[in-house]
């Protein structure tokens, strides 16, 4: 169960799991903080016995923000999390890969157990925790198969439902959330410090052996055994003594992480550039840290890294594959008889993947007459959201219809848009309006648009209406232009009698199917005219159309 003395909201993945132990009044961690593994409560100096652990929040600035202990205690389905107040190695701290939860590990035991590294992991199991974001804490994951009489280091999980741990001994092991028992995924290196996972890839650090410092485990994020751990390559397998490091991506050249950084608790802060195929060391800053963690702001890069008994930062504007060269910068201290081991960014609430369906402008089809039907005009459907959208149907009102759509044959994804065509069929004369409705599984469930236009009355009496001939140009005087057609249209309701077609001037008339026609409403006929001039110059001349 999840025990918390504040009333919290806790994410689905916790559900089914034995218990979480409150974090008593924790306030929710605010995004772009600074979570720092801490271990001793001040009273006394920690020693090699297990000691009280804490996560504390501090803001991008060094102030503190607040302190949130880790259970010290067993109760129901809570197991203790403590570390050695000695092992400089250990409380290596990560954020899951989805941002949602801190991750780290410790001791099933209480405070005052001596020599609690040296104690076997079948007794006192291995503790893997997890904060949310609301600061509650999940502590049911207690390996027995887990850096046994060594040190547990670093652990990290993609989404909160398993973790990858890796200690001193036992080598790299993966475990679901709430486990008893770890599968090793790798047996030629066993003595092991970060874990982190950056675009869906597991790496991890070491400085033991000559094969690798920092390398890539498998290809993604691996669960079973056999795995091969490579070191990356223009990276010294064989100097340095590496633990939190981080993979940002800048500048346009080369795709994907280009850019690493490292702590290291002899030289500093390393710099690395990836040029595609190989990483060059791209400069340092000095000091002794074993905590790091970066963020970006386009071509600016804000590292923090901590070390015992301080946390400092820096700031890299040299860009990709530019020397490192800042002087790092102290903005908060340990408290007496403390230590400040790993760091990670605060967690942060998941953003729930959600369609979000908006339509286009409003359509005005203008007058129509009564009776007919306008051109198609597009109403456009956007997703806006972030997950697929699902239309059920597009449904019209009134005097409109919908012609044909293409959002209810596929989803519509994120981003995405489809359209809808709608068509004017007014029945009756006067001002028409009428709404169009989509369902899908956006919210609202249905959203609806307006539609509008104006229907005008045709006349009861036959209305003829003559379509314009253009220019004949220059004829010469006796020769005759080939014939251009007139049409007569009959827009009104009744029945046109034409009784005959004249013209005058240098005109005629050919093939006239007008003169002595009767043309229905909404039909037509039409007659050719062609110009002889008699004499040079502008000529010009009527056409009379006698009809009722």
């Amino acid at each position: 169960m999840y025990q918390r003395h504040s009333c919290r909201t806790f994410f689905a993945v916790f559900l089914t799991l034995a218990g979480v132990a409150s974090g008593l009044d924790a306030a929710p961690f605010a995004s772009g903080d600074i979570a720092v593994y801490r271990i001793g409560s001040g009273t006394s100096a920690p020693t090699s016995a297990s000691t009280a652990v804490f996560i504390d929040e501090y803001t991008p600035g060094g102030a503190l923000v607040q302190s949130i202990a880790l259970p010290t205690a067993a109760s129901a389905g809570i197991n203790p999390l403590t570390a050695s107040g000695s092992a400089s190695s250990e409380g290596l701290l990560s954020r899951s890969a989805d941002g949602r939860f801190l991750v780290l590990s410790g001791y099933a035991a209480a405070p005052g157990v001596a020599s609690i590294a040296g104690t076997s992991a079948t007794t006192t199991p291995r503790v893997i925790g997890l904060l949310d974001a609301t600061g509650a804490i999940n502590t049911s994951t207690a390996l027995t198969d887990f850096a046994t009489a060594n040190n547990p280091r670093s652990a990290i999980s993609l989404d909160g439902t398993q973790v990858w741990v890796a200690g001193a001994a036992g080598g790299l092991r993966y475990a679901a959330l709430g486990a008893s028992t770890s599968t090793q995924l790798s047996t030629t290196l066993t003595n092991l410090r970060q874990l982190e996972i950056f675009a869906g890839q597991l790496y991890v650090g070491t400085s033991s052996g000559s094969a690798v410092r920092i390398g890539t485990v498998g290809s993604g994020a691996p669960i079973v055994a056999g795995q091969t751990i490579s070191n990356l390559p223009g990276i010294s397998a064989s100097t340095g003594s590496p633990y939190a490091f981080a993979l940002v991506h800048l500048g346009t050249t080369i795709a994907g992480l280009n850019t690493l950084y490292v702590a290291d608790d002899a030289l500093g802060v390393l710099k690395y550039s990836f040029n595609g195929s190989t990483w060059t060391a791209s400069g340092a800053a000095s000091g002794k840290y074993r905590g790091l963690i970066a963020s970006t702001s386009g071509d600016t890069v804000t590292v923090f890294m901590s070390i015992d008994g301080e946390l400092d930062t820096l700031v890299d504007s040299s860009g990709f594959n530019g020397t490192l060269s800042a002087t790092p910068t102290k903005i908060a201290s340990a408290a007496s008889n403390t230590l400040m081991r790993g760091i990670a960014f605060a967690p942060v609430n998941p953003v729930v993947a959600v369609p979000h369906a908006s339509l286009s402008t409003p359509l005005d089809f203008g007058s129509i007459n009564v009776g007919a039907s306008s051109s198609a005009q597009a109403i456009t459907l956007n997703n806006d959201g972030n997950a697929d959208l699902h239309v059920a149907a597009a449904t019209a009102s009134g005097d409109f219809q919908v012609s044909s759509e293409t959002c209810s044959a596929a989803a519509i994804v994120a981003s995405a848009s489809c359209s809808i065509n709608i068509v004017f069929s007014p029945a009756a004369a006067g001002v028409r309006s009428g709404s169009m409705v989509i369902s899908s599984d956006s919210s609202p469930a249905a959203i609806a648009q307006t539609l509008g236009g104006t229907c005008v009355a045709l006349p009861t009496y036959p209305h003829a209406v003559l379509s314009t001939p253009s220019d004949f140009g220059s004829i010469t005087v006796g020769s005759s232009s080939a014939a251009q057609t007139v049409s007569v249209s009959n827009d009104g309701a009744a029945d046109l009698h034409i009784s005959g077609v004249t013209v005058t001037g240098d005109f005629a008339t050919s093939a006239d199917t007008c003169s002595g026609a009767t043309v229905a409403a909404n039909t037509s006929c039409s007659f050719g005219i062609v110009f002889t001039p008699s004499i040079a110059g502008v000529r010009s001349g009527n056409i009379a159309i006698t009809s009722d």
